[in-house]
């Protein structure tokens, strides 16, 4: 029978080092597992002694079912080896090359940009011999639905949140964390973040943009904002405010769809150009930047209607670099999302324990195709 070691248990007063919050969401002892396996992962040698539940309880001045729960966690994931009438002995195991299972809550299959996304992410799972398991959440609407269909257990696989938004995703993290899942979330970076965040570096696209179309002679460019409320969009928003001033185009404006949750940005942005270009001519945009390219799309197509010359008329960029932008006419204008970079972090991180959050923010670049010119009026 093999023997474990009982090497020193790091000294009891590291543990008055972890405060637990009680007005915190997580609970009591989900905050003490985290804690404890932070400890684990930094301070103790694999086949050490761990602390027992007396001196937690001591410790920490918390009860014994609060203690009993998160060692309990800490061996359903494998962490700790409780021995009866023995000891807690640590018992760290080699990390996985890569999950066998990759489980993707994605929030609107219709989104052009989740598509490429999800395409681009089951490619590179083909290409690594993971087995991807989307799990629709329908507009957030069948979230418990989806997230029943999770059939593999933490040590089995991870989980990557792809595009929902604020709210979902806090509900989605705090969710899997409870459970002891390995996931990666995709663009929708939280305050507290709880595992790994992969996205687009929002502010060198909008000064990208910007800085296009300030350099042909455009001063009155236009924001139309889809989504306000997208964690993507209000930094795309602060950027575009902080940008035009810094850079001339002191006559901008921000213009809201007003597009209510799960609207389509195409059709947002057809009736937001509509009330753009009612203005009167001497303070109507000769640019336009739209934040995703279907709202950009949406209203190059209602401008064309009306006869409207793009760029001639007006110029027109979207964010994303989608597919679409490339066989309409004129091509689109963007800024490209790397997508092929955000899904090879993505799988990177899930192969990396979630004890410290890593934030990976990766830079767009310019796709500059036929839908902006020289600015059309000074």
């Amino acid at each position: 029978m093999e023997t474990l070691a009982t090497n020193v248990t790091p000294p009891i007063e590291r543990l008055r080092s972890i405060v637990l919050d009680p007005s915190r969401d997580l609970s009591l002892h989900a905050q003490l597992r985290n804690a404890l396996q932070r400890m684990i992962t930094e301070d103790f040698e694999d086949r050490a002694r761990f602390y027992s539940e007396t001196q937690l309880i001591d410790a920490l001045g918390i009860s014994q079912g609060t203690v009993r729960r998160a060692l309990t966690d800490l061996a359903n994931t494998g962490l700790i080896l409780r021995k009866r009438a023995q000891a807690t002995f640590v018992q760290k195991k080699p990390q996985l090359s890569f999950p066998r299972k990759l489980a993707v809550f994605v929030v609107d299959y219709r989104s052009a940009n989740i598509a490429r996304s999800l395409s681009t992410l089951h490619a590179a799972c083909v290409d690594q011999g993971i087995e991807m398991l989307p799990l629709y959440t329908y507009q957030g609407q069948h979230l418990n639905k989806a997230y029943k269909q999770l059939n593999f257990p933490p040590t089995e696989g991870a989980v990557v949140i792809l595009g929902h938004p604020t709210a979902t995703t806090y509900e989605l993290e705090q969710a899997l964390s409870e459970r002891h899942y390995q996931f990666v979330t995709i663009d929708t970076l939280l305050p507290n973040q709880r595992g790994h965040f992969v996205g687009p570096d929002n502010d060198t696209g909008v000064r990208l943009a910007i800085e296009h179309l300030t350099q042909l002679g455009h001063r009155r460019i236009a924001l139309l904002v889809c989504e306000p409320d997208n964690a993507n969009t209000r930094a795309r928003i602060a950027a575009f405010t902080r940008y035009t001033q810094a850079l001339g185009a002191t006559h901008s404006l921000i213009h809201d769809c007003k597009m209510v949750p799960w609207d389509r940005a195409y059709d947002a942005g057809r009736k937001a150009i509509a009330e753009i270009w009612a203005l009167p001519s001497a303070t109507r945009p000769t640019a336009l930047f739209a934040v995703s390219d279907m709202g950009a799309l949406g209203a190059m197509k209602w401008l064309l209607e009306q006869g409207v010359r793009i760029p001639g008329d007006i110029s027109i960029i979207g964010f994303d670099g989608i597919d679409t932008g490339a066989v309409c006419h004129p091509a689109l204008t963007s800024i490209l999302q790397p997508y092929e970079q955000i899904i090879t972090e993505t799988i990177r991180l899930a192969k990396v324990p979630v004890t410290h959050p890593e934030q990976v923010i990766i830079k767009p670049t310019l796709l500059q195709r036929e839908s902006t010119g020289p600015a059309s009026a000074p």
